[in-house]
Parts: C-alpha cells; sequence; structure tokens
C-alpha cells in the first residue's frame, strides 16, 4: 500500500511540475494571454514583459506601445490600461502550433470555430477573444496562399477600434507586405 501511495504521490509531483513547466513556457499564445501577458494591465507591465518600448498617442487619446524587438503592440484605453496585444512574431505559437506566419489551413484546423469579423475588412477573423489578421480573403483565395500576418488579444468585449488595430498592423513573414 505504501508503495501504491508513494508511486501514486511521485507521478502527481511530475504532472504537476509538468503543467506548472507549461503554464510558464514562454512564446506561448492562449485564449487569455500573448506570451503570458493579458489585456488589463498597466503600460509598466507591459514594458517589463516585453521590454524596450516607443509609444505613440493615437487620435482618441489611445495609446499605442510598440515593442519592435518582440514585434508586439500593447494599445491602451484612455485610463492607460491594455485592450488589445497585437504580436507578429512568428516564435509565439498557440498549443495548435498556429502563430504569425502560419497559413490560414493551420489556423482553420486549429481554430474549427473560426469567424470572419463582421465589417468591410475581409481579412480579419476570430475565434473567442483572438482576432488573426490573414494576408487575403480566404473565403475567395486560396487558403495555402493565405498567411495569417498578426494575432490579437482583445479584451471582452472588444475595443471599438480594435478592428483598426489589427487592420493596419501587418507583419512580415518573408513575402509582400499587403
Amino acid at each position: 500500500m505504501k508503495t501504491t501511495s508513494t508511486a501514486a504521490l511521485a507521478t502527481a509531483l511530475l504532472i504537476g511540475a509538468g503543467a506548472a513547466i507549461a503554464l510558464g513556457q514562454a512564446n506561448v499564445i492562449t485564449p487569455t494571454s500573448i506570451d503570458g501577458t493579458t489585456t488589463g494591465k498597466a503600460r509598466s507591465a507591459y514594458k517589463a514583459a516585453f521590454g524596450k518600448v516607443m509609444v505613440n498617442r493615437l487620435e482618441g487619446n489611445i495609446t499605442r506601445l510598440n515593442f519592435d524587438e518582440v514585434k508586439t503592440e500593447v494599445y491602451l484605453n484612455t485610463r492607460g490600461r491594455g485592450t488589445a496585444i497585437i504580436t507578429g512574431n512568428d516564435a509565439f505559437k498557440t498549443a495548435g502550433g498556429v502563430g504569425p506566419c502560419s497559413t490560414y489551413a493551420e489556423l482553420k484546423a486549429a481554430f474549427p470555430n473560426l469567424a470572419r469579423v463582421p465589417g468591410p475588412d475581409k481579412r480579419i477573423w476570430k475565434s473567442g477573444r483572438l482576432w488573426f489578421r490573414i494576408d487575403n480573403d480566404a473565403r475567395t483565395a486560396n487558403p495555402a496562399d493565405s498567411t495569417v500576418r498578426g494575432i490579437m488579444l482583445v479584451t471582452a468585449p472588444a475595443p471599438r477600434l480594435a478592428r483598426t488595430y489589427i487592420g493596419n498592423t501587418v507583419y512580415d513573414c518573408g513575402g509582400p507586405e499587403y
């Protein structure tokens, strides 16, 4: 009985350690975080997470934080809290292996509930709080030719300008920028 209990405890500890390592793993995109960072934080938290920052003031008293070294942007609302995190860093991946520079076919396979965001820009798709900017309209183009050019995590509900944020953000995957 003692051997069984010891083995069970050892197994539980190994599983727990593996989960802790997985939770602390960098470069992961989840339904609620990008590289372990969530929306709703202050500027200082994003600077601590992503490093050197360039700050831009936009119309409507919105602030954009550009973290060029990690190909990531954060949009802050008028209260200085993050409402959107966008990345074009192809090292950042979801559990399904999808990240910037993945194909539309890979995106659709990993997110079967993927839906186009309503509006005139047909290049923006979403699944929950994750929005994806692809390089062309996957409904009319060959999915093999469509590439994810940016992934955005938004607050719930999505900020009014979210479509503009992701629509204007294009990261290079080695091909032409659209």
